[in-house]
């Protein structure tokens, strides 16, 4: 409801010429036709029920009570254009009726101003009003009315207002432009279901997008291409469900509105009618400025999207920024420009550098929505799944991970499942209970103890005899090593050792344990044992069930050896989570049946602070693949320990994408002597970056390994490098130590097999030839 005295908004009728046919309504249910062409449609007089008197557009013909400056009573107000839309019928063409309801939004806008901006403020005070119906019938005594003494033909008598508590007021365009004209952001979240849309509008979000983008992460499709109408209508309805004031924009999906105006206009009302949306959004510039312009004449509000525009990502040559040559920053701004022009209310820019977003939003009078489009847009969208983490497969460089709560559903659910499998759920608090002599007399042959029963244990699952905890042994010493063994010794379930040669490492863990740095800066004390040698290990816990080598690559063969000998014959596996290419073939060699070996990639980090303290810097997915029986239980062991695991059937593929993230970052950091952080704002950095990840996917794809292409493996590199932006990488700590890196297990392999495949690999071996002259003397094993 907008409130401001009923002269403000008469004379914006008057000075704007507006010819609307539209209601107000006043206190008391007293309401006004205000037309100057009513009687050219005489047949849509009927159509307002609570009409009680025309008043011609004519600043004379205002009554006293409105234009009097004397009169301090403010009048409260509502301006619906919704219940126009709604009724009207076959006797107005259908130019008239878009004619009238786009003027209905104008006065809408300029209303919105005004009340914004009036000095009166509305009460619900009495106010004295004549009713026009009642000047006509002769009478001269004013009618006092105030909100709580309307009385009813019944006798009853009824409030004039609500006595519920107040609801969150539905947003409307009026706000957005409010926010928008006071230069205050606008917030902007995508989501697709009931939860997630209560949720957003919970949290106060203005808009809500039901994206099409919920073809990936709802439906496990690798573009939006193959979302459809009626899919889309489905998620949307489910969106306004959960909605009371966000501002329900819906997508409209590819095909939808590229074969003919008319059809995107037809689209765009199924989305409206049918899916309860606000607005719809579609994608372009000036090639979809005729579907823009059908569509607003239908009177639906339109959000333009421009730049990164996903449903055409192919033809702009993938997913990458858009507008850095100034041909494509002109172009860009034209398409702006030219959605304006044609009716769109807001336009959303993706993946565009933040100098030419701010000067585009100050190009407009409409409010422009960034994502990946810096500080200068008007307001700011994300993805629900990426800010959330929820979304396994990719975050993006311009999504901040506000939660990672695909962890915390992933540990919760592996919970559940266990306390099922031991009959610890449910529990007594979780079940319903009936009285013994209820159940009794409904089954007398069952005899039923008439006494409360005992507390006793969980009983172990039938037919079970309790196990020994499993043995898993850890090769290595260092950050990974350390953080793995007690992220396995924190649940308590294991035998865990860690075999290292860091002597002083390991003499504290034995004394006082490892102290563990979380990435939400808590510590933690986990106790587990360590040793220099396997034999300890056998004869304290015998052979181990599972062995997980995390030494530097140099270092393998002599682990592989450790883990040959300490791992248990037939049933046991080895698990290698280390960088580089090869080990796992150095592994299979030194075990007795190669099967055993479990490959896997990981991007967790973490760093050693000193002997006995590691902090853990940051997470990431872990992934497996192999053929021993035991995958599944692995990835199950390490989700439990609050290490995420997946499983990958695509080997090469899970280790090419690591080893290209490996060869951009390592080097890079230890030759310039920097953090991670630094290599992604570099600028001389950066260009040698690309180069480096080019070569490495030419190399994959020579050797027929499908992973993604430069532009979309350069993202990722550097969306890793923002991630872990505070960490030392390993290489770096190697040199500084002077120790072997592992520069030649990394960079080296793309080399290698660069001259095999015959595609040039100049600059991952001019690192390799500048890591090796930096490098020092080979430090001893710290496995």
């Amino acid at each position: 409801m907008i409130k401001l005295d009923c002269s403000v908004l008469w004379k914006i009728i008057l000075k704007h010429n507006i010819h609307l046919i539209g209601s107000i309504h006043l206190v008391g249910k007293l309401a006004f036709e205000i037309s100057s062409r009513v009687t050219e449609i005489p047949k849509l007089n009927p159509l307002f029920g609570e009409s009680e008197a025309v008043l011609p557009a004519s600043e004379n013909s205002v009554p006293s009570q409105i234009t009097n400056p004397n009169n301090r009573q403010p009048l409260i107000i509502m301006f619906s254009t919704r219940a126009l839309f709604r009724k009207l019928n076959d006797s107005v063409t259908l130019d008239e009726t878009n004619r009238i309801k786009s003027k209905a939004h104008r006065l809408r806008r300029h209303v919105c101003t005004c009340a914004s901006v009036s000095q009166t403020t509305c009460s619900r005070q009495s106010v004295d009003v004549q009713s026009p119906r009642r000047q006509t019938m002769g009478s001269s005594r004013p009618r006092s009315l105030t909100p709580s003494s309307f009385s009813h033909s019944d006798g009853i008598r009824r409030r004039g207002y609500s006595t519920h508590a107040d609801k969150p007021q539905k947003k409307g365009l009026p706000d957005l432009m409010n926010k928008y004209q006071s230069h205050t952001p606008i917030t902007m979240v995508t989501a697709y279901d009931y939860t997630g849309a209560y949720n957003v509008d919970a949290a106060g979000i203005d808009m809500l997008l039901v994206g099409d983008s919920l073809a990936m992460t709802m439906m496990g499709h690798d573009s939006t291409h193959h979302v459809t109408m009626d899919e889309m209508l489905h998620h949307c309805k489910a969106v306004a469900n959960g909605v009371h004031s966000s501002f329900v924009v819906g997508d409209m999906p590819f095909g939808s509105y590229e074969v003919s105006p008319q059809e995107a206009a037809r689209n765009a009302i199924r989305l409206v009618k049918e899916g309860r949306v606000d607005a719809i959004k579609l994608e372009g510039g000036k090639r979809v400025v005729e579907s823009v312009r059908s569509i607003v004449a239908a009177g639906i509000t339109v959000v333009g999207h421009i730049g990164l525009t996903p449903q055409t990502a192919t033809a702009l040559g993938g997913f990458k920024a858009q507008g850095r040559t100034a041909n494509e920053a002109k172009r860009l701004l034209e398409d702006a420009l030219a959605l304006q022009e044609s009716g769109a209310s807001f336009l959303v820019m993706e993946c565009v550098p933040e100098i030419l977003a701010s000067h585009v939003t100050k190009q407009l009078q409409i409010p422009t929505i960034g994502i990946g489009a810096g500080l200068g847009c008007s307001g700011q969208v994300l993805v629900y799944h990426d800010m959330l983490g929820i979304y396994p497969k990719f975050t993006p460089k311009f999504s901040k991970q506000y939660a990672d709560l695909g962890s915390q559903v992933r540990k919760a659910l592996t919970e559940f499942r266990n306390e099922v499998t031991n009959r610890t759920f449910p529990a007594k608090q979780h079940t319903f209970n009936m009285k013994t002599e209820e159940f009794s007399a409904a089954f007398p042959e069952v005899e039923v103890a008439n006494q409360k029963p005992k507390k006793v244990k969980p009983a172990a699952p039938l037919f079970i005899t309790p196990e020994p905890k499993k043995v898993i042994t850890v090769v290595g010493g260092g950050a990974m090593a350390s953080l793995v063994c007690a992220r396995l010794a924190a649940t308590g379930q294991h035998d865990v050792w860690m075999i290292s040669s860091w002597a002083e490492h390991m003499d504290i863990i034995n004394r006082s344990g490892l102290i563990i740095q979380n990435t939400d800066r808590s510590t933690q004390r986990v106790h587990f044992r360590a040793t220099a040698t396997p034999d300890e290990v056998l004869q304290t816990s015998g052979p181990s069930d599972l062995t997980i080598v995390l030494v530097k690559s140099p270092q393998t063969q002599q682990a592989a050896q450790v883990a040959a000998r300490v791992t248990r014959c037939g049933t046991g596996a080895v698990l290698t989570l280390q960088n580089g290419v090869g080990n796992r073939e150095i592994l299979s060699e030194a075990v007795s049946d190669p099967e055993m070996v479990v490959q896997g990639v990981t991007s967790q980090a973490s760093y050693v602070v000193q002997s006995g303290l590691v902090w853990h810097t940051g997470h990431g997915p872990t992934t497996i693949s192999g053929n021993h029986r035991s995958t599944t239980l692995i990835a199950d062991v390490l989700t439990r320990a609050g290490i995420p695991c997946g499983m990958s059937d695509n080997l090469d593929k899970m280790l090419w994408s690591k080893l290209i993230v490996n060869a951009g970052i390592n080097p890079l950091t230890a030759l310039l002597r920097v953090k991670n952080g630094v290599i992604a704002e570099n600028t001389r950095a950066l260009g040698i970056l690309r180069e480096t990840v080019r070569e490495g996917v030419e190399v994959a794809h020579a050797r027929g390994i499908d992973i993604a292409g430069p532009e979309q493996s350069l993202e990722n590199v550097l969306a890793v490098a923002r991630a872990t932006r505070d960490n030392t990488s390993s290489m770096l700590v190697d040199l500084m130590r002077g120790a072997t890196t592992e520069i030649e297990s990394i960079n080296g392999a793309i080399v290698r097999d660069g001259e095999k495949y015959h595609v040039p690999t100049k600059t991952n071996r001019m690192l390799c030839d500048l890591v090796s002259m930096a490098g020092g003397i080979s430090t001893p094993l710290l496995i």
